[in-house]
């Protein structure tokens, strides 16, 4: 006999399958490491996997799909409250090139939020960690918290989301890497469905943490702060590696091991901002970059260009 779950997910794939050449991969919770087993049906594959919560697991999907070759990847809880038949809408603003992810949103319409079930704490939680969130990280997202997303692969390749928390707070952390990055998310309505599934994710522990995490976005964004989690931001022509001098970083603790008046090789000296400190210190700097001209006279080039 089928469980609750099972069918919703049964019911789930059957509903992202329709014109689409499509995969569907089942993770599935498992309280320690169990031996690697699947078992496929048609385009559906369900195994066991390492992490004892779905976030961990998301790394071995999204990885999965950048290996394969794939265009797309959705994500789609499992639970049924999000409209599976609605995944080709949020798929079409990738496929055009309009966007780099698509979120279903509930909370584009509110009010519907609440009709379709949805508990007044959790809208209420939901509302004010989203406007918290968007102050922090200059975005205007309607909500952070949706469990339906469908990202463009190209846009996974530029991030570094394997280094994110096994945690629920993954989405957010992916969120502020899309938004360094300066990837575009679109956000599209979708209905909401609340029923008796029960929900295991502690509230006031996951506040906490998309709070945290969003915060050291923001203070990395404002040189407070440095986590290789975020350090995903476009670099503008001749600036292939800006400097981090202003704050603890490979930078910053090079400059202060070197003793003064040493002789230096720059291996990849980029602007030049770390020579340049150096020579500060009376050292014999040699910059050697790639890319020419990229130390702005600051050292003296070891080839000329």
């Amino acid at each position: 006999m089928r469980s609750a779950a099972e069918s919703r997910v049964r019911q789930s794939a059957k509903s992202t399958r329709r014109g689409w050449d499509t995969q569907v991969r089942i993770r599935r919770r498992a309280p320690k490491p169990p031996p690697h087993r699947h078992a496929q049906r048609g385009l559906t594959r369900a195994f066991s996997a390492p992490f004892g919560n779905g976030e961990g697991n998301q790394k071995i999907g999204y990885h999965y799909a950048i290996e394969q070759g794939f265009d797309f990847v959705a994500l789609l809880h499992w639970d049924g409250q999000y409209a599976a038949e609605l995944l080709p809408s949020l798929v079409e603003p990738l496929r055009t090139g309009e966007a780099d992810a698509v979120f279903g949103s509930r909370m584009i319409k509110p009010r519907d939020a609440l009709k379709g079930g949805m508990p007044l704490y959790k809208f209420v939680g939901n509302r004010i960690l989203t406007v918290a969130q968007n102050w922090m990280l200059g975005t205007r997202l309607s909500e952070f918290h949706s469990g339906y997303r469908v990202y463009a692969v190209d846009a996974l390749k530029s991030i570094p989301f394997e280094r994110n928390a096994n945690a629920v707070h993954f989405d957010t952390e992916i969120i502020i890497q899309l938004v360094t990055a300066g990837r575009t998310i679109k956000e599209l309505a979708i209905p909401t469905y609340y029923g008796d599934e029960i929900c295991y994710v502690n509230g006031l522990r996951y506040a906490k943490a998309v709070i945290k995490a969003s915060l050291q976005g923001w203070f990395q964004k404002i040189h407070l702060f440095y986590d290789r989690r975020f350090d995903c931001e476009p670099i503008a022509e001749g600036r292939r590696y800006p400097s981090k001098l202003e704050f603890e970083s490979s930078h910053s603790r090079v400059v202060a091991l070197i003793p003064e008046r040493s002789s230096i090789l720059d291996l990849g000296s980029g602007i030049g901002a770390v020579g340049a400190a150096l020579k500060e210190k009376n050292c014999h700097v040699i910059g050697c970059d790639v890319q020419q001209g990229s130390t702005h006279g600051l050292l003296r080039p070891l080839l000329p260009g």
